[in-house]
């Protein structure tokens, strides 16, 4: 099929270039030195062209450009439309694909324990009704204990199905990173048609096996999901107390020790910044005396200005442009002491932005004036 829409696209390709190029028919065009004399015919009237004359022109030149242009593009509209016909199969087969609602029910977790003769007993059953769900006592796990999980999986039909994804995952409470997981077992009711029964079995063994000997508390999960089902099953319940295989002497095994992932994003230890003690400031009033001693020579440059002979007439006819230039330099300095008394920076920059243009605009307004009477 891939070399027949090849060759197909071939095809397409060279009549589609065919009919968009009319000078590679076989009828127009009987041989190849016939190219190279129309070529020659073309750079000609090009010429006389440029000299006043007749000729076919730059526009003859561009539609052939654009001509070999599209029929370069025919194989990639070919292939467009194919992906978009095989697209739209698949989402159709896929609409009409019906998804299983399925019913989860009798989930119960079993505890079991080992007797003489290596006989398992019961001895306590819990039901898990919603999600999450704390038992109370917790639910212990020992070398002479099993830990069954089992759950009723209703609305599968009569097919043979198993689901995709049928996974426990009991999480250490205090080491997150270490997680067992235990991949369930699947089986038909005995009387009840089109559903299925998965037991997930935890032994202290299977879980050394995968995080070492790390006892403590765990979270578990369950999930069952497939591909074919509507909305999947997830329910957590705990929590789980864990017990390894005790030492000669009677003492439990040592925790594995931190991995590299563990250390990495374990918490660091607190630690307690001392600032420095402020420095001891001047009283109030020592500061204003030197601030009026900073000002102080503002109302000396107005005696010099009208000391040295300023020329002041001319002042009359920009006293408005003046005074408003000024007022907006004043504003721009009171936005610069707001921020550094109590403006943030980020509220301070609009403010001054806005205040600064109107600056800009009266000072080249006031010297366009004074340019003009001049």
């Amino acid at each position: 099929s891939l070399e027949l829409a090849m060759n197909l696209m071939g095809n397409v390709s060279r009549h589609f270039e065919t009919f968009l190029r009319p000078e590679l028919r076989p009828e127009c065009c009987e041989a190849r030195g016939q190219r190279a004399e129309g070529l020659g015919r073309f750079r000609r009237a090009e010429r006389k062209t440029q000299a006043g004359g007749e000729g076919f022109g730059l526009g003859w030149f561009e539609e052939r450009i654009t001509m070999r242009a599209l029929s370069s593009l025919a194989p990639l509209l070919l292939c467009a439309t194919l992906l978009a016909s095989v697209g739209a199969i698949s989402l159709a087969s896929a609409s009409e694909e019906e998804f299983l609602a399925i019913t989860v029910s009798g989930v119960e977790l079993s505890v079991f324990e080992e007797h003489p003769g290596n006989e398992l007993k019961l001895k306590s059953k819990e039901k898990i009704d919603k999600s999450p769900t704390v038992f109370d006592p917790a639910v212990h796990l020992h070398e002479t204990s099993e830990i069954r999980l089992s759950l009723e999986v209703g609305g599968v039909g009569s097919g043979d199905l198993k689901p995709q994804q049928r996974l426990l995952t009991l999480t250490h409470a205090e080491r997150p990173a270490k997680a067992a997981r235990v991949v369930g077992d699947v089986k038909g009711h005995e009387t009840k048609a089109g559903t299925l029964v998965v037991t997930f079995t935890v032994t202290v063994d299977s879980i050394e096996g995968q995080i070492g000997t790390l006892n403590g508390e765990y979270d578990a999960q369950v999930v069952v999901a497939d591909s074919r089902f509507a909305t999947q099953y997830e329910a957590t319940f705990g929590r789980v107390v864990v017990s390894h295989t005790q030492n000669d002497d009677g003492s439990l095994p040592s925790d594995p020790p931190l991995d590299a992932a563990e250390i990495e994003y374990a918490p660091r230890p607190e630690f307690e910044h001392i600032m420095r003690e402020d420095v001891k400031r001047p009283p109030a009033m020592v500061s204003m005396v030197f601030a009026g001693a900073v000002i102080c020579p503002l109302g000396l440059l107005l005696l010099l200005v009208a000391a040295s002979g300023a020329n002041l007439k001319r002042l009359g006819s920009v006293f408005p442009q003046a005074l408003v230039f000024h007022a907006a330099l004043a504003a721009v300095l009171a936005v610069v002491v707001y921020y550094w008394v109590e403006l943030p920076f980020l509220k301070t920059l609009p403010v001054l932005s806005g205040v600064g243009v109107g600056a800009a605009l009266s000072g080249y307004f006031l010297l366009n004036k004074l340019i003009k009477l001049d």
